[in-house]
């Protein structure tokens, strides 16, 4: 498995999604890439520390400059980077809460060839009020349906429950790339190459409210929020 971190300016988190990804007990190999784009808070120490620790674990690219102000994808180099048969996402500011949770959706993947896509429970914790919730849409295991996957999206836990056969994200259309929102629109492009599966385990938990944050931003920013519409709107013509 390769786990693909992104982050910047994490310092209050950063530490803790990594220690909960190099406590994964697993049996099989795991690498962790983590894109560190420019931090300015002290997020760069923490990932350099971590990499000198566990250097045949951890690969760390450390950007001079930030490239997401430059409107370039981030993510997509990372997965074309990573060496595993499956990707698994954690961004610097969430983290896993379970050490078994690898294991377990990569046990489902080997005895289900036809799953391209395995998700999970978890737990929403607002930044703000310091409220923690569970997320819970189903209450049980089940394969879930393209209705599901796309219009109860905001149901679906968050990117850090993600594990995917790499395979067949490498492949993936120029206009996923262009939506300016990354986990929304590859759950939707996975749903076409398998089935999508959900396990109720609460196995991650999503920071919601970060400052700085993508849905930060958005929320606080009339113009962006357009923006960021425009661009679902165009993405949704194109599917």
């Amino acid at each position: 498995v390769s786990i693909v971190c992104i982050t910047y300016n994490h310092a209050p988190y950063i530490r803790q999604a990594i220690e909960n990804m190099v406590n994964q007990e697993t049996d099989f190999d795991f690498e962790i890439i983590i894109h560190d784009d420019c931090s300015t808070d002290g997020t760069t120490d923490v990932v350099r520390e971590f990499a000198e620790k566990y250097p045949d674990i951890i690969k760390p690219i450390i950007r001079e400059k930030n490239i997401y102000s430059q409107g370039k994808n981030i993510v997509q180099p990372l997965y074309e980077l990573a060496q595993g048969e499956y990707i698994a996402v954690c961004e610097g500011d969430d983290y896993w809460c379970d050490n078994t949770k690898l294991q377990k959706q990569v046990d489902y993947m080997r005895n289900n060839p036809e799953c391209s896509l395995v998700i999970h429970n978890g737990y929403l914790i607002d930044e703000e009020t310091a409220e923690k919730s569970l997320i819970n849409p189903y209450n049980k295991d089940k394969i879930l349906s393209g209705e599901e996957v796309i219009v109860k999206m905001k149901a679906i836990p968050p990117t850090a429950s993600m594990l995917f056969k790499r395979s067949y994200i490498i492949t993936i259309p120029e206009f996923f790339l262009n939506a300016g929102v990354g986990d929304q629109t590859i759950r939707m492009y996975l749903m076409l190459k398998g089935h999508v599966y959900y396990m109720n385990d609460a196995m991650c938990v999503y920071r919601f409210n970060v400052p700085g944050s993508f849905t930060e931003r958005v929320k606080k920013n009339e113009d962006q929020r357009k923006r960021s519409f425009d661009k679902m709107i165009k993405f949704f013509q194109n599917y």
